[in-house]
């Protein structure tokens, strides 16, 4: 298994050699240890080369329970929630400042738009709440840029 960090003339040939040993051994283990493959073809770049030739192969292993696919799929949960949070305050803080500024505070928009982070946003909801004044929001927005 560790030939797959090997740098070699044929990479599809070592893994097909590499996957042939690990064919004759039982289910269970030959799980683990394809796993593990897995694993270490991702330091090698060679991940989606191992992933497709495992797939091939006459056995069932659910490449959902590998780590690296947990992962990604937290980091792209995370990653939803985040947006979904930054798009809850781009229409709380919209509805805000149309009801306490009209016009003059929706025309801040643009601006709030580009605003990187949540907290930001939090931070000028938050002023929203506590200025009477569009050019101190102005000011905010101007300072943050």
């Amino acid at each position: 298994m560790l030939a797959i960090l090997c740098k070699t003339g044929d990479e599809d040939a070592t893994i097909r050699k590499i996957l042939d040993k690990l064919s004759v051994l039982p289910l269970k283990e030959r799980e683990g240890y394809i796993r593990k493959l897995l694993y270490l073809s991702d330091l090698r770049k060679l991940y989606p080369k191992v992933k497709m030739e495992v797939s091939k192969m006459p056995i069932t292993i659910d490449l959902r329970e590998s780590d690296i696919f947990k992962e990604g799929v937290v980091e792209g949960k995370q990653e939803g929630l985040l947006e979904g949070k930054r798009e809850g305050l781009f229409e709380g803080i919209e509805g805000m400042l149309e009801l306490k500024y009209g016009s003059a505070g929706l025309e801040l928009m643009n601006m709030v738009r580009i605003m990187p982070t949540v907290d930001e946003l939090e931070e000028f909801k938050n002023l929203i709440k506590k200025t009477g004044l569009v050019d101190e929001l102005r000011g905010f927005l101007g300072k943050n840029r």
